[in-house]
């Protein structure tokens, strides 16, 4: 590849749960607490390099095995026509980037341009261009999709710690016809960030060998299970999954409450920022109300049952429970901006 084409940008380093949110837990310093379990020291460091993996989100091709797979999912989460073809037409906007892939490299196979010819290197160049164009969108598609999302969940957390509650609750300005389009995106944001961790990936994908393994091939559902890979199907698996949850919160008009402690206790955060409160390990889950803190004093809990939009919290033993929460669903780290809130979480409860 010709040294003189301009490489473009690839977003290596992706953060699953993004910076400006964790910035809310730093302090004068734009530092913050880390407690990572098995870990004997709590660290303080800045948010670039904490929760963040290399090409998390990086695109996965699909062979036709996998494709077939797919259908066979739709079938076993039951969903509809419509659904189904949007699905399929997500899946196929994604693979754009390995089609084009495949497109080069039979160019390149059929060149008819010998190496000492005067338009071979800048063939080679075209081709050169191409190809780190294409490596571009299947490295930062995906992130680039969680960037958009978090860019307007920053907006609303503003709002929120604002006490400008209109987005969720637009009826509260009087409108005879309300516009629910901002409430319904917002509920559609915090699912993504419930399935976008590195934990809820790794349960997915454990789901998915299990389903893998255990499926049976039906007349219409015919694939080799040795070319199927978990960690393919994956990232359309948990697009499914939150799209799936958003539009039950939505349809059930799911109620937003927002928590104000006013106690000396913080908020704690974790790598699972965004939590069922009833789920138990072990035991079906049959209810879905999510608990998200958006900084150490103010949380949000959607789908409860709560008349009140908005709660002051004044017991510590309150913020302790919801704290508890957080250690009972993270993974590896649990954040604060108080190295002593850690300290104090892990002797009593680590």
């Amino acid at each position: 590849m010709p040294d003189d084409i301009q490489k473009p940008e690839l977003k290596n380093n992706q953060h699953y749960v993004f910076q400006s949110y964790l910035k809310a837990w730093t302090d004068d310093r734009n530092e913050l607490w880390e407690c990572k379990r098995g870990r004997e020291k709590i660290i303080r460091k800045g948010t670039k390099s904490t929760l963040s993996a290399f090409r998390t989100y990086e695109l996965k091709d699909l062979n036709d095995d996998e494709l077939q797979f797919w259908e066979l999912c739709m079938d076993v989460f039951r969903l509809n026509d419509q659904n189904k073809q949007l699905i399929r037409n997500h899946i196929n906007m994604y693979l754009t980037p390995f089609r084009g892939r495949k497109i080069v490299d039979g160019l390149k196979a059929i060149n008819p341009i010998p190496k000492g010819h005067p338009d071979y290197q800048e063939l080679e160049r075209i081709f050169g261009s191409l190809e780190l164009n294409l490596e571009e969108a299947i490295v930062n598609t995906d992130e680039d999709f969680f960037s958009d999302y978090e860019n307007d969940g920053k907006k609303w957390f503003d709002r929120i710690m604002e006490g400008d509650l209109s987005f969720y609750y637009p009826e509260s300005d009087g409108a005879s016809s309300p516009d629910y389009t901002e409430r319904n995106d917002f509920i559609t944001f915090i699912c993504i960030q419930y399935f976008r961790t590195i934990e809820m990936r790794n349960v997915m994908t454990e789901n998915i060998q299990n389903m893998i393994t255990n499926s049976i091939n039906l007349k219409d559902y015919v694939f080799d299970r040795t070319k199927v890979r978990a960690d393919h199907i994956l990232p359309q698996y948990s697009w499914m999954f939150f799209i799936m949850i958003s539009v039950g919160f939505t349809s059930r008009n799911a109620h937003l409450t927002v928590l104000h402690n006013k106690t000396s206790l913080p908020f704690i955060t974790c790598d699972q920022p965004v939590i069922n409160l009833k789920s138990e390990k072990g035991k079906e889950l049959k209810e879905f109300v999510i608990f998200y803190p958006l900084s150490p004093d103010v949380a949000i809990i959607v789908n409860d049952e709560s008349v009140h939009k908005e709660k002051v919290i004044d017991n510590k033993m309150i913020i302790d429970d919801f704290n508890r929460k957080m250690i009972e669903h993270f993974d590896k780290y649990l954040i604060s901006n108080k190295k002593e809130v850690l300290e104090g979480m892990r002797e009593m409860y680590l």
